[in-house]
């Protein structure tokens, strides 16, 4: 699980100032090893504050690598890890928007992307991963959530509200 992790050049993304050059990665890993409500809680946590500023409710472009490892998680993971992910994308989704100054990102004048409809691209990207889970028995918690990430993927991005800036 989480392969190729360790060849994304993390640092090149820009990211909160309070991440150290392998924060990222980290909190994916600890996401990937959940074994209980507590740790699975704690690394939901970290990866939101790792993507940016989970109060804030802001996000930074290092979300966008982060978004295959998050459906390897998915694929690959048990369930504490599985919940966690998918309140992960939840929020990157429904409540986070871009933090201040990187709602566009790249070159100017020639490869300007929104951040935001790049995070639901990468989203939409995991839909075959995400779909069984919608339908699948086991946990009723993991069937919910996975139903809502797809119909929040389904409908589109919210409209930007411009609140929280960081």
């Amino acid at each position: 699980m989480l392969e190729g992790l360790d060849s994304v050049a993390w640092s090149s993304f820009a990211q909160p100032d309070w991440n150290t050059a392998d924060e990222v990665p980290r909190a994916l890993r600890a996401l990937a090893v959940s074994d209980s409500q507590q740790t699975a809680d704690a690394a939901y946590q970290r990866t939101l504050h790792a993507f940016g500023n989970n109060h804030a409710g802001t996000y930074y472009p290092v979300v966008v690598p982060a978004l295959p490892f998050l459906g390897q998680i998915l694929a690959e993971g048990g369930d504490w890890p599985r919940l966690a992910t998918l309140e992960v994308l939840l929020d990157l989704l429904l409540s986070f928007e871009p933090a201040a100054g990187y709602e566009i990102v790249g070159s100017p004048g020639i490869d300007e992307r929104e951040l935001r409809a790049l995070v639901f691209a990468g989203a939409t990207e995991l839909w075959s991963t995400i779909r069984p889970f919608a339908n699948a028995s086991g946990s009723q918690r993991i069937r919910q959530l996975a139903m809502e990430v797809l119909e929040t993927i389904h409908d589109g991005p919210p409209p930007t509200t411009g609140r929280n800036p960081d």
